[in-house]
């Protein structure tokens, strides 16, 4: 039994999450991105200022997206999809660049 859920039956885990066995890498890189994003994102929700919480939870959330994007340039087999993960890699970026920004000027 302790062998199966050390990698067997049940798979790797990833980050406290069980990943089935056979997933692809795909749907690992995925779930890594999500894993990724989940604690700060919930961290930044916590400041006082309504604002500033909602920018620094979408940094991470826009990183997420990036990340998954990534890895469906490396996995998908789709152009369009692919076109798609181009574009929001070059849109999430822009938009982190002026969050960050905004974060210089409202934040304390």
């Amino acid at each position: 039994m302790m062998a199966m859920m050390k990698g067997g039956m049940m798979g790797e885990n990833m980050g406290g999450m069980s990943v089935p066995e056979g997933m692809s890498e795909a749907s690992k890189a995925y779930m890594e991105a999500m894993r990724k994003m989940d604690a700060p994102m919930m961290t930044a929700l916590q400041a006082g200022d309504p604002d500033v919480a909602f920018i620094r939870a979408m940094i991470p959330h826009h990183q997420g997206a990036i990340d998954m994007a990534q890895a469906v340039l490396a996995n998908g087999k789709d152009e369009i999809v692919k076109v798609w993960a181009t574009q929001i890699i070059k849109a999430q970026e822009a938009e982190i660049a002026e969050m960050e920004a905004w974060l210089k000027q409202h934040a304390q």
